[in-house]
């Protein structure tokens, strides 16, 4: 176990606030042949979808292939410990494989159980789904007893805050603080703060968490934490990991 922090420190280091490497409960860089995470201390069971593994944030990434809109996701995990009524952070990069059109949609992540946290883009373009009149951010909270549900659309006008073009690379980070507070962050930016009506709890069964899912993407560098980064680590991790790649690109 000792070996396994030394790594951490050294993967994190100057990324991750200090003393955080210890908190790490799961990361996929999807440098591995099979697509698995290169750490798992607590054995999270992970799913990969028709694993394909194609060019990455840095280095290799995993590259899902079109799956329906809140069906699953190209990447599953399930375990006990990604239940958010404790502390928890959530961190993935993604891409489109192709330009976002209006009236098309993709999820980015989508946190699973008696009820769902998701966090998506959709609208405009005619979908049938909504009425917005452009593609917007969205997230949700649906379906839990006691939890008003929130459709938090934090971005009306998405197309104009991110670059939805193929091959562009976004970063998204959710912060779960006690289970009553979530914190959702687009590239190092705050855009959405919500508080629920009540705690989650370990009945929730929030034990499945998806990637990727409606428009193909590709998802590299997941990383889960089990406590929660403030909006300038979140700025620093961005700004930090950014730079790598732009290093390693060289």
């Amino acid at each position: 176990m000792a070996f396994l922090f030394s790594i951490v420190s050294f993967l994190f280091s100057g990324i991750l606030p200090q003393g955080f490497e210890k908190q790490v409960i799961y990361h996929n860089d999807f440098e591995q042949e099979n697509g698995l995470a290169i750490l798992n201390p607590l054995g999270i069971v992970e799913h990969i979808q028709q694993p394909s593994l194609t060019s990455g944030f840095l280095g290799k990434g995993y590259l899902s292939q079109g799956i329906p809109m809140f069906g699953g996701g190209g990447i599953s995990l399930h375990s006990p410990a990604l239940s958010p009524h404790k502390s928890l952070t959530i961190s993935v990069w993604w891409a489109l494989k192709e330009e976002h059109k209006p009236g098309q949609g993709f999820v980015v992540f989508s946190h699973n159980g008696k009820g769902f946290i998701s966090n998506f883009i959709r609208g405009g373009g005619g979908d049938p789904w909504c009425a917005l009149a452009k593609p917007a951010g969205v997230f949700q909270v649906y379906y839990f007893p006691g939890i008003q549900n929130i459709n938090g659309i934090y971005d009306l006008d998405i197309m104009n805050t991110l670059d939805l073009r193929g091959g562009i690379w976004h970063n998204t980070i959710a912060t779960f603080s006690c289970g009553r507070e979530i914190v959702l962050y687009q590239d190092g930016k705050k855009v959405g703060k919500w508080i629920l009506t009540r705690n989650l709890n370990e009945d929730d069964s929030l034990t499945t968490l998806y990637f990727a899912s409606g428009e193909a993407m590709c998802i590299d560098e997941i990383l889960i934490l089990r406590g929660i980064i403030r909006e300038e680590d979140a700025e620093r991790y961005y700004k930090v990991t950014k730079v790598l790649r732009e290093i390693f690109s060289q």
